[in-house]
């Protein structure tokens, strides 16, 4: 078995990397970056720091950025069994591959959970949860999709995502494999926290356009909800930008992600302070000094 997650990612180089940070070993991810973004050197500059594959695509349609990089499954990972859908946004409980363990063993082509926890990253800075967001159908975040019902329709000639669509994908996928395959989404009950979405201004849906949720939100507390969704800082990048020449070593690998060298600099010097808890360097011209003996 194994899964693969295509995650489109745009912007937010901050929330991305705390994604990053939450990856669970027992998935693969496989990201869709964009020319076009504004933060796309950073973007991929942490895609490759951490060591995963990226392909880059338009981000314009959504539906269509999906669809392609649910094109190149085949290719990239001949021997996939399940994709599953997830954002650059979202963190994951590992324990969650208990709770599937039973459907990938009998082979349900189309499941997920229905319950999310959000975050906000900015304003107040809310921990909510919400049942049943898609009321009797999955969420989109974590919902899995049988190597089956992909290869179904691309037999069909029928897309995956609308592609012109920019936004509705959960529903949009959920009702384009009904229609096609016939196939409705199974709908696993929970007990804890699997999914944490992530929420800012440049979200899809903000929690400021989720107006008609309000009387359905519940607070929970920060530091009961996270505890369900631990760091894992991957050792090599910890041991790298630990060090000296590991954390020199980084700098000329991600050097063509930037424009300029203080960019490469100002990049690693705030991820060493946001995993280890301080500054490796005080400044661009003390790392300079140091860049100099290592030529």
């Amino acid at each position: 078995m194994r899964i693969i997650a295509p995650i489109p990612v745009w912007r937010r180089p901050d929330v991305f990397l705390q994604h990053l940070l939450h990856v669970c070993d027992w998935y693969t991810p496989f990201y869709i970056l964009s020319l076009e973004d504004p933060e796309f050197q950073q973007n991929q500059a942490l895609v490759k720091m951490f060591g995963y594959n990226y392909t880059i695509a338009d981000n314009n349609p959504l539906g269509k950025k999906l669809n392609f990089g649910i094109s190149l499954l085949s290719s990239q990972y001949p021997d996939y069994t399940h994709i599953m859908n997830l954002g650059s946004d979202d963190l994951v409980n590992p324990e969650l591959i208990y709770l599937y363990a039973q459907d990938f063993t009998s082979d349900t082509p189309f499941f997920g959970i229905s319950d999310v926890y959000f975050k906000e990253i900015i304003g107040k800075k809310r921990c909510l949860y919400l049942d049943k967001y898609n009321d009797d159908n999955c969420i989109g975040a974590c919902r899995v999709i049988n190597r089956r019902v992909i290869e179904a329709m691309k037999e069909q000639d029928e897309p995956i995502y609308t592609p012109e669509s920019q936004s509705g994908l959960d529903n949009n996928s959920r009702l384009n494999i009904k229609r096609v395959l016939g196939i409705d989404d199974k709908v696993l009950e929970t007990e804890i926290p699997y999914i944490v979405d992530l929420k800012s201004n440049t979200n899809i849906n903000p929690l400021s356009m989720m107006g008609a949720f309000d009387n359905r939100f519940q607070d929970v507390r920060e530091d009961w909800l996270m505890d369900f969704f631990k760091k894992r800082v991957p050792g090599h990048i910890s041991r790298m930008l630990g060090t000296p020449s590991g954390f020199m070593e980084l700098f000329y690998s991600l050097s063509d992600s930037f424009k300029r060298q203080s960019q490469t600099f100002e990049f690693l010097n705030n991820l060493h302070y946001e995993l280890l808890g301080d500054f490796k360097y005080s400044d661009y011209n003390s790392f300079t000094v140091m860049k100099n003996r290592y030529k």
